[in-house]
This record gives C-alpha cells, structure tokens and sequence, in this order.
C-alpha cells in the first residue's frame, strides 16, 4: 500500500511538474510576443521621429547632412521639443530593436552611441557652429529647446 501511495504522489508531483512548465512556457511564448511588438512599435516610432525631423528641415530650406552647411535654424515640428531629433531617433530605434530581438548587448551599445554623440565631439562641434553661424538666434533656441527631450 505504501508503495502505491509514494507511486501516485510521484505521479502527482511530475503533473505538477509538467503542468507548471507548459505554464511557465506559454507565459514566455506570450511575453515574447509582446517584446517583439512592443520593440517593433518603439523601432516605427523611432522611425518616423527621424523622417519628421528630415521633412521638417528640409521644408523649411535647411540641409540635413551634416557635411553641406544650416542655412536656417529650425523651430517648428520636432525641432519645438527637441534640438536633435535626428540622433534621438537613432537612440530610441536601437533601444526598439534590442526590446525585439530581446538583445541585452545591443542595448548596452546605446551607452557608448550616446557618449560619443554627446561627448565625442559631435554635438559640441554641431552647437559651436551653430552659435558661431547664427549667433544670438541660436542662443536664444538653445534656451528654449532642450538637446534631448
């Protein structure tokens, strides 16, 4: 008798088991699922901030490359609440793509994008230009729009 007893709680226990484990599995098919979408709706997001950003400098005559000079300093669209847009975008869609692909190393690489972006020079160079070429109309953007959000 006491052989059977241990039997079935063995039996109990591996459903048990088994049961927790086919949970536990779907939980994590379904918060996969959520990962890739919400990743995917952060990427789209990213995506079209930059595409604003471009159309909106561009609309209003300015170049977007960095490598061809402003000709104007932008204020409207994205350029009301942000100074950079264009490198925010970037940021937002590396942190979308690395929520999709459940990536914890491409995440870390946001570290090192932002630094040098940041610090490497390339937004100092962009605002020391900018105050150089536009002066006074550039500071006082400056004080009205932050760089990030």
């Amino acid at each position: 008798m006491r052989g059977r007893a241990t039997a079935r709680a063995a039996i109990a226990c591996e459903d048990a088991f088994f049961a927790h484990t086919a949970v536990i599995g779907a939980i994590d098919v379904g918060q996969r699922h959520a990962d890739r979408r919400n990743g995917a709706i952060v990427f789209a997001l990213a995506l079209a901030l930059v595409a604003w950003a471009i159309t909106t400098m561009t609309r209003a005559g300015s170049n977007v490359p960095t490598r061809l000079p402003t000709t104007t300093i932008v204020e409207t669209g994205p350029y009301r609440f942000t100074r950079n847009p264009i490198y925010l975008g970037m940021m937002l869609g590396l942190i979308g793509l690395a929520i999709a692909i459940n990536s914890l190393w491409l995440l870390m690489t946001l570290v090192p994008f932002a630094l040098v972006i940041r610090y490497g020079g390339v937004i100092t160079r962009e605002e020391a230009y900018l105050e150089r070429k536009f002066g006074d109309v550039y500071r006082r953007c400056r004080a009205r729009v932050r760089r990030w959000l």
